[in-house]
């Protein structure tokens, strides 16, 4: 949410709730006191109202993310600020003079953490603590993050190269300049540019960030796993953070077509990002309300695209896990899982998810869809969501035999209720369950 109070964010959740629409995670922007981060407006986020909302949506089973920019406010007149303790530890990007880079974000006149610099990282960790103390040990376990985007194109439409980001000639703690770390935090998206025989690598400020931002939070509660989603990022960073584009415009696409009001782009919008990874509904501070739940026709549309999502949850939660572990997209074009077939390659309408099965509090339900050759496989990862003891297993159905194998960790305390093989052509006389070698009949249907 941008530009609400402790109120309004107390209100979204309700009325998600009223509305039966999902709301896993409530997210704020701007509750920050005059825009410097890790602070709350005292009038319109007091401490003792937001831990009330925090404890409200942990008890529930939801979760509460911060967002949070890099850019510290310029404060050289307050000694108990941010920007006199990183000046005491010399964190911030400098001018090839030595004198600190500033620029201009929402709170004003800021500086910049350098992450090359060893102490950044530590700066940033106790600066999260101070702050939580602040906040009366209110529980925040993740992190949005934002403004931490590159910028840098050898052609560059929108003109002078420092315009909307750190000036090129910025010296970082190793002596690099900007322009050849190209580590930055504006608007447009770049992975590797080359010029000559310079190689600049883009996203590196947005890859580094959040490791820190990890780091610091496992320094508060080590037995707890971090949730940190980031606007900008480099190879390698999906090991330890999510990723997200920034905002977007609510614009119809030119296969869409207007049919009328509004309200209809908004539960276009809804039924689209129910089957992305990472889904937000989200509006500027300039911009009307625009929660799902307040028009019927989007509510209803809402409603049903992400009963679709949920149903096979845990495939999405088990996809998740494996970007996590080798960096295999969640969501990728058909030609990914089937690089040989030539019929995929222009088919840019559909997507591949990796995973197999469904993660819930109710019994399972495993659906086979065999292969030509008779053949299925797929993995399913399942945990608590904030430590490590973890269940996985691999599934494969082979034979007309489905065997599941893996370890066990993590107790669902639910039973797989059904299993549906696709493709069968006609009804089998029997079926048969078998575990730790005893067999029993199961029903076939």
């Amino acid at each position: 949410m941008n530009n609400a109070g402790f109120v309004d964010v107390a209100d979204v959740i309700v009325n998600n709730s009223k509305a039966n629409i999902p709301l896993e995670t409530m997210r704020t922007d701007n509750y920050m006191y005059k825009r410097r981060f890790f602070t709350l407006v005292p009038d319109y986020f007091p401490t003792s109202r937001m831990r009330e909302i925090v404890d409200y949506l942990h008890a529930h089973d939801q979760q509460y993310v911060m967002m949070i920019d890099p850019a510290v406010a310029y404060l050289p007149d307050e000694p108990d600020s941010a920007y006199a303790r990183g000046s005491d530890k010399g964190v911030w990007f400098l001018y090839p003079n030595d004198s600190y880079y500033e620029g201009l974000v929402w709170p004003g006149v800021t500086v910049w953490p350098d992450w090359f610099n060893p102490d950044a990282s530590l700066f940033w960790t106790a600066e999260d603590m101070i702050t939580e103390a602040k906040r009366e040990q209110q529980p925040i376990n993740h992190y949005g993050e934002d403004l931490n985007t590159p910028p840098y194109q050898i052609n560059n439409a929108a003109g002078v190269l420092s315009s909307e980001t750190a000036d090129t000639d910025v010296t970082h703690y190793n002596g690099l300049l900007e322009y050849d770390t190209h580590q930055s935090f504006s608007f447009d998206i770049l992975l590797v540019c080359c010029l000559t025989s310079v190689i600049h690598v883009d996203n590196l400020y947005g890859t580094m960030m959040p490791a820190a931002t990890c780091e610091a939070m496992l320094a508060r509660r080590p037995w707890l796993r971090t949730l940190v989603i980031t606007r900008s990022t480099f190879a390698g960073a999906g090991a330890r953070v999510g990723k997200w584009l920034g905002d977007n415009f609510s614009a119809w696409y030119p296969w869409s077509g207007v049919t009328s009001a509004g309200t209809n782009l908004c539960a276009r919008w809804a039924m689209l990002g129910a089957f992305i990874p990472f889904m937000r509904n989200h509006n500027a501070d300039t911009s009307i309300s625009q929660e799902l739940y307040r028009w019927p026709t989007v509510a209803q549309a809402a409603r049903n695209a992400l009963n679709i999502r949920y149903r096979p949850l845990d495939y999405l939660y088990t996809a998740l896990h494996q970007a996590s572990v080798d960096g295999t997209p969640v969501a990728s074009p058909l030609w990914f899982a089937y690089p040989s077939d030539a019929n995929t390659f222009g088919i840019d309408l559909q997507h591949w998810r990796e995973g197999y099965t469904r993660l819930q509090a109710t019994d399972f339900e495993l659906v086979v869809a065999p292969g030509r050759d008779g053949r299925a496989t797929g993995p399913l990862y399942v945990d608590d969501g904030v430590q490590d003891k973890a269940t996985q297993v691999g599934l494969t159905f082979s034979n007309n035999v489905l065997s599941v194998k893996g370890s066990f960790g993590y107790l669902l305390g639910v039973n797989a209720r059904r299993v549906r093989v696709l493709g069968v052509e006609k009804k089998p006389v029997g079926a048969k369950l078998r575990v730790r070698g005893k067999s029993k009949d199961v029903k076939v249907t």
